[in-house]
């Protein structure tokens, strides 16, 4: 669906269903879109009854031309066949008195043809209901967590407050707002649209906007804005022409400090308000919030209580103190993610060594990938390599295969594969009267049966959740075992929480068997883009605007041939690709130092870097830290971020560029922390400095990290390397990318 769909309900005599109202921004409106959209909304929203159309930056009449002429009207009346529903564009007219009114104008189908029909006041509680499920959805009432309140501008205190800004991300969500607001004014034009805080600032030039296409006013005003309470002694001289627009309220306290400085009742507007108990506000409201007893939709009344007799700091609650619609605690906290020895427990550390040269680790550079951070493990060929690894998973099969076995579900291992571990466990009698499968859908029931699920490589564990339910009512009341060569989880909390899941039933903890061979500890995926996909986004963008240096289309068509890696991983334009030097501690490099791949290495930093987010308790913990999981987590009241010892500690290019990969951007935005940023600027700047004399092997990566954008450091730290990377002789692909970076908008 390509308009913005609000929707509300509603009441036509006997009759209770929903209004939608679709909102389209273009300058340029198609009405097959709408046909489309009309078709969207009645297939996942059969109970809608009425559809409105708002266009409000095209002329009325072009709308309704298009409308007349499409196909909109006729696909929709077999919906509205025996509720009287119609579609409706909605305008705004000039009344002989000043005043702007709402008109839906509805749309008839006869003798196939759609005519328009004549134009109805739009009832209030429609506009209002619609605005009421932009706020809700958006997030525009903000409730204070347990043992925190808020103090407001207007000096009360409260465990809510409005953020008008949060619904109004989008330039839909602009324009709604702006259209009933528009039509809340007087109809006279204004001098100047003064707004309380910058997000609204969007909205008055919507309106601006939207009354010149209309001819409702001449010219575009100036906007500004007054930053709320605190800049309200500091407006210029009022005028009688002045429009102001108040986000939102629940006091009306705001209004009448404008009244208090001669602004007129009539030329205040408030966008959305909440009434606060008793409170009554006479001024012009766009959408009240409050829920009224012949409603539909609505918040209950707000509490606001003076400072001196709050209940909320009787109580002790923590105040935090808003500064427009936001609020701070107190500075953010940054917490650095440092990696040191105690970063790899010793079980960890076998892990790796296990994995490590063998080949059986690749990391995904492309989602979508079921695998986590990236890293992909064949727990098969793991088995072929690791004698010792299938010495104990066939003594695990042999010691925990329900007998007699009804089914066998196999994951990540193939049939010949899981018929020569039979073999060498000696099950071919109980796997033998067995189904041996790979989806369980159309399996009859076995109550009191007996099944198997083996995996090579346990990562996805929602996956294995899904497996164990379906088990659940394939062989009620039988035995089951979840038996997996290698499982990897991000915590020892998770690692705890599947194998509590999976072995859980109706007789307790024990009531089915879940074992591993080998436990591995990683981050899982992440939602956001992988540091590959940005790269090859990136590269991209610079093909389109001029050919690419020869090292970076090189490297494009790299990415672009495999999704999957073990070498691939870094770049190293015109120098020889990364490795591990002999020094590297947290795996042994006297071993065959030349197998260790590109993948080992990431393997292993992306180990260490889950462990140090879990407060450095790996899976082999006797004791997790119930706030391990939250601690490597950024959020309002603190930030975290990849320690920069990590670069100045571990100074070979290639962990270098695996801490870069590994870690989030939310872990590189260096820029919210100046000593961190200061900290990394002074190790590219010394990559920098090395490049011409054969070293600084990691410059490319560091480069590709800033031209992202996946790292960010402080707006002077880029301006000032941007300047250095000018004076450097650098070979053309670094030119280029140092081209990018020194065109970044927003240094920050």
């Amino acid at each position: 669906m390509s308009a913005l769909r609000l929707t509300t309900r509603f009441r036509r005599d006997a009759y209770e269903g929903e209004a939608s109202l679709l909102v389209y921004d273009e300058y340029d409106f198609t009405e097959s879109t709408l046909s489309e959209d009309v078709r969207n909304i009645f297939d996942r929203h059969p109970a809608t009854a009425d559809i409105y159309v708002l266009a409000p930056f095209v002329a009325t009449d072009e709308i309704v031309r298009l409308i007349a002429g499409g196909v909109a009207v006729a696909r929709a009346r077999r919906y509205f066949e025996g509720i009287g529903g119609k579609i409706r564009l909605l305008s705004i007219r000039e009344e002989p008195a000043g005043k702007f009114q709402v008109l839906a104008t509805p749309f008839e189908y006869s003798d196939e043809e759609a005519t328009p029909g004549e134009p109805e006041v739009l009832n209030s509680k429609l506009s209002s209901g619609w605005l009421f499920d932009l706020f809700h959805r958006g997030g525009g009432l903000v409730e204070a967590p347990p043992g925190v309140h808020f103090g407001k501008l207007s000096g009360r205190h409260s465990n809510k407050f409005l953020r008008a800004s949060a619904p109004l991300l989008t330039s839909e969500a602009c324009a709604v707002v702006a259209f009933f607001a528009l039509a809340a004014t007087t109809g006279k034009a204004p001098s100047r649209i003064l707004v309380d805080t910058a997000p609204i600032i969007a909205v008055a030039f919507a309106m601006a906007r939207m009354a010149i296409t209309h001819e409702l006013w001449e010219k575009q005003p100036p906007v500004k804005s007054f930053s709320s309470y605190g800049g309200v002694e500091n407006l210029p001289r009022t005028r009688p022409t002045d429009l102001f627009l108040v986000s939102a309220s629940t006091s009306g306290g705001l209004a009448q400090r404008l009244t208090g400085i001669k602004a007129g009742e009539d030329r205040i507007v408030t966008l959305f308000y909440l009434e606060a108990g008793a409170t009554e506000y006479n001024g012009i409201i766009v959408c009240n919030l409050t829920y009224r007893n012949d409603g539909l939709y609505g918040y209950t009344p707000i509490s606001n209580h003076q400072a001196a007799n709050c209940p909320y700091c009787n109580a002790g609650y923590f105040l935090a103190q808003l500064e427009g619609d936001q609020f701070l605690l107190e500075k953010r906290a940054v917490r650095r993610l440092a990696v040191r020895s105690s970063s790899q427990p010793p079980d960890a550390r076998k892990a790796i060594e296990r994995l490590a040269r063998t080949g059986r680790l690749d990391v995904t550079r492309f989602r979508p990938s079921v695998w986590s951070a990236g890293t992909e493990i064949d727990g098969e060929r793991l088995l072929e390599a690791d004698k010792l690894l299938r010495t104990d998973f066939v003594r695990m099969m042999r010691r925990f295969s329900p007998a007699p076995l009804d089914y066998v579900m196999l994951v990540g291992i193939s049939d010949d594969g899981f018929a020569k571990l039979v073999a060498e466990a000696r099950l071919e009698a109980v796997v033998g009267a067995a189904t041996v499968t790979r989806s369980l859908e159309g399996l009859p029931s076995v109550s009191g049966g007996g099944a198997l699920v083996v995996f090579g490589c346990l990562s996805n564990h929602a996956h294995a959740r899904e497996i164990n339910a379906r088990m659940r009512t394939l062989v009620p009341g039988g035995a089951v075992a979840y038996l997996s060569a290698i499982t990897v989880a991000q915590t020892r909390q998770a690692l705890d929480e599947l194998e509590m899941f999976l072995s859980y039933g109706e007789r307790g903890r024990d009531t089915f068997t879940v074992r591993s061979a080998l436990n591995f500890m990683l981050p899982v995926l992440a939602p956001s883009a992988t540091a590959w996909e940005d790269e090859y986004n990136l590269l991209q963008r610079m093909s389109e605007e001029k050919a690419l240096p020869a090292e970076l289309d090189a490297r494009l068509q790299e990415l672009d041939a495999s999704a999957t890696s073990k070498d691939g991983l870094f770049f190293s334009g015109c120098r020889p690709a990364l490795a591990i030097a002999r020094d590297f501690v947290y795996l042994d490099t006297e071993d065959r130092r030349e197998c260790i791949s590109q993948a080992d290495i990431y393997a292993v930093v992306s180990n260490m870097l889950a462990c140090v987010r879990a407060d450095n308790q790996g899976l082999g913990a006797k004791k997790t830290n119930p706030l391990g999981s939250a601690l490597g987590t950024s959020s309002v009241y603190g930030h975290v971020l990849v320690c920069p010892s990590n670069f100045e500690n571990y100074n070979d290019a290639v962990l270098r560029a695996a801490f870069l990969r590994a870690a989030s951007p939310s872990e590189l935005l260096y820029s919210v922390d100046d000593e961190c940023s200061t900290a990394v600027f002074n190790v590219i700047d010394a990559e920098l400095e090395a490049w011409g004399e054969g070293g600084g092997g990691a410059l490319p990566e560091f480069m590709l990290a800033l031209a992202t954008r996946r790292m960010r450091l402080a707006d002077r730290h880029l301006q000032e390397l941007s300047a250095r990377f000018t004076d450097k002789a650098l070979p053309s692909y670094l030119r280029d990318l140092a081209g990018v970076i020194e065109n970044l908008q927003d240094f920050a």
